[in-house]
């Protein structure tokens, strides 16, 4: 008996006839079908989809819960998360430039290939002639 008192003390009363579990992984899912400008349960969505990754919807869920209540985590949320993109946009950009200077340095390297290869035509063309000439000039001196 007193387990049952246990769970239900650990109940959020929502209406006389509703309780909602906070230990449930829904519960705040659940607190905004039933209020959706709740901003506490806002901003717990939000942090739950930024641990998974989803930044946009993060964002959204900050946003609102921010302007529902100037729920002040939310705000520092918000803060955070736009500083984090913005990090992320800066090392995408490095990246980006480095990708470009490497294809750079790849394209000046194929054309220093390029050129050697070039002049190393030309100069197995001159000994070819050049050895013509001699084979020529000593069937010719001959």
């Amino acid at each position: 008996m007193p387990n049952r008192l246990k769970n239900v003390a650990s109940l959020h009363v929502v209406s006389p006839h509703m309780y909602i579990n906070p230990s449930e992984s829904t519960y705040y899912e659940k607190l905004l079908r039933i209020n959706s400008h709740n901003p506490r349960a806002l901003y717990q969505l939000g942090l739950k989809a930024e641990k998974a990754g989803y930044n946009t919807i993060a964002k959204k869920y900050y946003e609102k819960s921010a302007s529902v209540g100037s729920y002040q985590p939310a705000l520092g949320a918000l803060i955070l998360l736009k500083q984090k993109e913005r990090k992320v946009e800066r090392i995408q950009q490095q990246k980006r430039q480095e990708a470009f200077w490497l294809l750079d340095e790849q394209d000046k390297a194929r054309e220093g290939r390029r050129t050697r290869s070039v002049i190393q035509s030309l100069i197995v063309m001159l000994f070819i002639y050049l050895i013509t000439i001699v084979f020529v000039m000593g069937i010719l001196l001959k």
